[in-house]
């Protein structure tokens, strides 16, 4: 997304910069930093997990007299076991022709999903010359956005309807085989999380009405901080202090970018105006 952003913002729309080499030393910066809390932030199989699913404790189950053959035969079967594990969670995609790890399609999306969204505010910066950026633009991005989910639900529907009717399916089957609303038990969280994307994008409208698209969408992406927190503090997924320091030094190395990106921003609108 930052790529997308510094393409756009910087290079195709030229929005004045202060120095062009210090923003783009700045976002090369806030990319590392990106990365760095990416990779610090995945959560690893800890072996002794394994032993302590395989292998019951010394406080559940008393003494146990295990010789080095047999604690060695005990690490095969959890690398075997684990092994299986991650062979199981491969999806596979295109009738087989394509298989892929949990972790690859998560590599995938991220991707797609940083280039679709650092592309998705590209017109506002067409209509933001028409006087239409910041609040008066976000009635029109909200109906955009039903529009768009809604033929993507009927592409999906299609898609599985032509792909079910070879095996002779109806449609009522395709149509019983979607996704489920879970309305019940899925409106609150659904609900609050909508009121949540909402006020951030609307947010994010701001930033680019006035930061522009390449400083202020990245700017935005300061949200990974917040993620980044979740994950360690509530989800415990980042394990050990090394690691945990190792993320905080690359959130520092982000806000150092996102600091320098604002300034640059901030100066060139003043020395226009």
């Amino acid at each position: 997304m930052v790529v997308i952003n510094f393409f756009f913002g910087i290079i195709v729309f030229k929005e004045p910069v202060a120095n062009i080499w210090g923003t783009l030393c700045s976002f090369l910066l806030l990319i590392a930093g990106l990365v760095g809390m990416s990779r610090y932030s995945s959560p690893q199989q800890n072996q002794r997990h394994i032993y302590e699913q395989i292998v019951p404790s010394e406080e559940t189950s008393g003494r146990l007299d295990l010789n080095f053959q047999t604690l060695q035969a005990t690490e095969d079967e959890g690398i075997i076991e684990q092994s299986q594990q991650n062979i199981e969670m491969n999806i596979v995609l295109f009738n087989g022709h394509i298989s892929l790890t949990k972790r690859q399609c998560g590599i995938m999306g991220a991707a797609l999903n940083g280039f679709m969204t650092g592309g998705s505010l590209i017109p506002l910066h067409y209509v933001a010359e028409e006087g239409f950026g910041g609040a008066k633009y976000f009635p029109s991005f909200g109906v955009g956005a039903m529009i768009a989910n809604t033929l993507l639900w009927l592409l999906w529907y299609i898609v599985c309807f032509c792909r079910d009717a070879v095996h002779g399916k109806s449609i009522k089957q395709t149509f019983d085989e979607m996704p489920k609303w879970y309305f019940r038990a899925l409106w609150l969280p659904g609900l609050l999380a909508g009121l949540m994307l909402s006020l951030a994008m609307f947010s994010t409208i701001l930033a680019i009405t006035y930061l522009g698209q390449g400083v202020g969408n990245s700017v935005v992406q300061s949200k990974i901080l917040v993620s980044g927190l979740w994950g360690i503090f509530w989800y415990k997924e980042v394990i050990g202090a090394k690691k945990v320091a190792k993320w905080f030094a690359s959130a520092g190395v982000c806000m150092i970018a996102i600091i320098c990106l604002s300034l640059e921003r901030l100066e060139a609108k003043y020395t226009n105006n």
